[in-house]
């Protein structure tokens, strides 16, 4: 009987820790990207400087920091790689945001668009948030792809986060 309860809990874990979300594309027609959310967030475009926020639907009265998206975009005087591209935003990174740590620093490739991805840790407010984000360039204009979350619910939603963030799409 124990065994058997282990196994269901076990095959229950497996399910919903590794389950696939449902997305849903979004197409931001003046910047020209595009990028698909869960079902469960909301959005807005040109949100407080950036031009595409997200955050997934609060969960009611507990639910202190809601996990968020933003895309970020630029025109730069020259035309440079992504990772010129995350050089230059680490320096302000480490001036503007508090306790700025990074965690991993990987190159990428999704599409065909060379790209950068920084996991890091800072402080909002009172709050010790670690974020993913993704460096790109298209032309001469610059992408910051940024999804935040508390740091200490990163790890449950890691394998989320990276399927939205695979689905940025520059043309």
């Amino acid at each position: 009987m124990k065994r058997s309860v282990l196994i269901f809990i076990l095959i229950l874990f497996s399910t919903t820790a590794f389950a696939s979300v449902e997305l849903k594309p979004i197409t931001h027609d003046k910047d020209s990207y595009s990028i698909s959310l869960p079902t469960n967030w909301e959005y807005s475009f040109n949100h407080k400087g950036a031009s595409f926020f997200a955050r997934r639907v609060s969960e009611g009265a507990r639910d202190s920091f809601r996990e968020n998206l933003s895309v970020i975009s630029e025109t730069l005087p020259i035309q440079i790689t992504a990772e010129q591209y995350y050089q230059n935003n680490l320096v302000t990174m480490k001036k503007m945001l508090k306790e700025f740590s990074i965690d991993s620093f990987t190159k990428t490739k999704i599409g065909n668009r060379d790209m950068i991805k920084l996991v890091s840790s800072y402080l909002v407010g009172m709050n010790k948030v670690k974020a993913k984000a993704l460096f790109a360039m298209r032309g001469m204009t610059g992408y910051v792809v940024t999804i935040t979350s508390l740091e200490t619910d990163f790890n449950n939603h890691e394998a989320e986060f990276d399927e939205i963030l695979n689905t940025f799409m520059l043309p």
